[in-house]
């Protein structure tokens, strides 16, 4: 998975001023499955090391770090260590939210992936799923533009096998 390297730019989406548009578009995705979120609401300090979790899932009990490329070692192991200390998961969402460009990765050790989650399943047409998909992709913040509801939802062709 290989993702354009940008400079993050702070990004004001649904009453909250992001790090950058990748937050803001996994925001956007979290929305549109109606999927309550609460943004960096806690810094953790353990073991001489500061973490704020990008996001808080109260429906799942769990934090979603977003990344646009695989965490570095140093990430999973503060991952790791919050999770150890709090007891609820760390799961990195990874890259773009679209299908094919992402993956939601979960660390139980340093060494590898735990497991993937499966929060979306690009072997079948969910309409929920593409909406949010979509939603996330189509969002611009360049110019200061905030995504508006669309009323309608016209189906594009999308390739989702791999």
């Amino acid at each position: 998975m290989e993702s354009l390297k940008k400079n993050a730019r702070n990004t004001y989406y649904n009453g909250y001023y992001f790090r950058s548009r990748l937050e803001a578009r996994w925001a956007i995705w979290f929305y549109w499955m109606e999927i309550k979120y609460h943004y960096e609401i806690e810094t953790y300090k353990i073991n001489g090391f500061s973490y704020l979790p990008d996001f808080w899932i109260p429906s799942f009990n769990i934090w979603i770090e977003v990344k646009p490329d695989m965490p570095s070692l140093m990430e999973i192991k503060k991952a790791i260590r919050v999770q150890e200390n709090t007891g609820y998961q760390v799961i990195f969402f990874i890259g773009q939210p679209w299908p094919d460009e992402c993956e939601a990765v979960y660390y139980q050790n340093e060494k590898e992936p735990f497991f993937q989650d499966h929060w979306w399943d690009t072997s079948i047409h969910d309409y929920k799923v593409i909406r949010a998909f979509q939603k996330a992709r189509r969002a611009r913040f360049e110019f200061g533009e905030t995504p508006k509801e669309q009323k309608s939802f016209p189906f594009i062709d999308i390739e989702f096998r791999k």
